[in-house]
């Protein structure tokens, strides 16, 4: 059973999106029995009974999934925003599937210093893809003019390789700019928020910015082919109940879901 093999692993555990599917078919007659579910938008604290998961998981910018049966407590971080329920979707978990299987465009920009990636996902399938390389030396270690001369050249190479790759976001991105859902950025960090900083089309794509980055090492067509198992995984915390302590820890239901608007059958 996968609930079994998590609670037998610490956490947290990245399941793909089918991986999480079975795991919630699993969880489902186990809440129905005795249990309960929350879905949490973004800056929606979770209960008391949640005080054990980390704080990146209860600040998720995505929102979180509460799960509780009769022996433990799971948390899912959906790859994701938590929004309004779509008409005819009742209840936290059949929510959180649809979320999981609804058909949406992300665009996809991976960067490191030197090589760039841009694609387009459509329901994690890589429909569009452009990759390409620009020369930028390593930091130099002599001092003085040389130095100063060096890194006015690194500086140049580095704008250049930004607005190459800024023209790419445009010109193979612009047709999907109606349709794309999310944006998901990959690379290191401090070079990805210079990029954002510079390159002006991506702004209004850059305000649906997912918060999880794409793991890459080099920017290139394989990374952005693996990059929709990524994009589409969920962070999941497991916690086994410890006896009637956790089974009674709210008053009015199970631990950590009280009964408020938040409590839903499954």
């Amino acid at each position: 059973m996968m609930l079994d093999r998590l609670m037998a692993r610490e956490g947290p555990h990245t399941l793909t999106r089918p991986s999480l599917l079975r795991l919630l078919d699993e969880l489902e007659p186990r809440v129905m029995q005795s249990g309960g579910t929350a879905l949490l938008r973004s800056g929606e604290p979770p209960d008391s009974g949640w005080r054990w998961l980390p704080g990146a998981a209860s600040a998720s910018g995505t929102g979180l999934a509460l799960i509780q049966t009769e022996s433990c407590q799971v948390a899912v971080v959906p790859p994701f925003p938590v929004t309004a329920a779509t008409p005819g979707v009742n209840g936290p978990l059949a929510r959180l599937r649809d979320l999981l299987q609804r058909k949406r465009l992300v665009a996809v920009v991976l960067l490191r210093l030197g090589a760039y990636a841009v694609g387009v996902l459509n329901d994690g399938q890589l429909v569009l893809s452009k990759t390409g390389t620009r020369y930028v030396h390593g930091r130099h270690r002599a001092g003085g003019q040389s130095q100063r001369r060096f890194q006015r050249n690194r500086e140049k190479w580095i704008r250049e390789l930004f607005d190459e790759a800024c023209g790419v976001c445009r010109s193979r991105l612009a047709p999907y700019a109606g349709e794309l859902r999310h944006l998901a950025i990959g690379g290191d960090q401090h070079v990805l928020g210079q990029f954002l900083k510079r390159c002006e089309w991506l702004e209004p794509l850059a305000e649906r910015l997912l918060p999880a980055r794409v793991p890459v090492r080099r920017p290139g067509l394989t990374a952005l082919q693996r990059a929709g198992r990524s994009v589409w995984s969920s962070q999941v915390y497991v916690r086994r109940r410890q006896g009637d302590a956790a089974v009674n820890g709210m008053p009015g239901g199970p631990a950590g879901i009280s009964s408020d608007s938040r409590l839903d059958p499954p």
